[in-house]
């Protein structure tokens, strides 16, 4: 898993230079502190996104290694063709449980912002 580690913040580094160079600071006197600002949520989530797959791809892997029926169909030469598609099986439930995990944590920030927008409402009724 280290190697991986080691390409992912590779990747992770590359990327995000990238990144920084389509939103520079000068170019915020520009386009405005929004903008800046939209630029820096976007790098968060993408930092939250390489790193979340990170932890999915390690758990990926340590599913496939625990996995006793697949140590089972891989011993066995009559299920061994059949191993491919165990492996396919955890790897997409694995997917299927990140993917669920990001939608429950963009759930949870939702409403956290519209609960936020709710109270600014509220106030700037009370002020105008």
């Amino acid at each position: 898993m280290k190697g991986f580690e080691i390409q992912s913040n590779r990747f992770r580094k590359g990327n995000l230079e990238k990144l920084e160079t389509v939103v520079s600071k000068e170019d915020s006197d520009y386009f405005g502190r929004d903008s800046l600002e939209k630029h820096e949520n976007l790098k968060e989530f993408y930092e939250m996104r390489l790193s979340e797959l990170s932890k999915t791809v390690a758990s990926t892997v340590a599913a496939l290694t625990d996995d006793q029926l697949l140590s089972t169909m891989l011993e066995e030469p009559t299920s061994r063709p059949f191993a491919r598609h165990r492996v396919k099986e955890i790897i997409e439930e694995c997917m299927e449980n990140d993917r669920e995990g990001l939608i429950k944590q963009l759930s949870e920030q939702l409403s956290v912002i519209e609960a936020d927008y709710g109270n600014l409402e509220q106030e700037y009724s009370r002020v105008v």
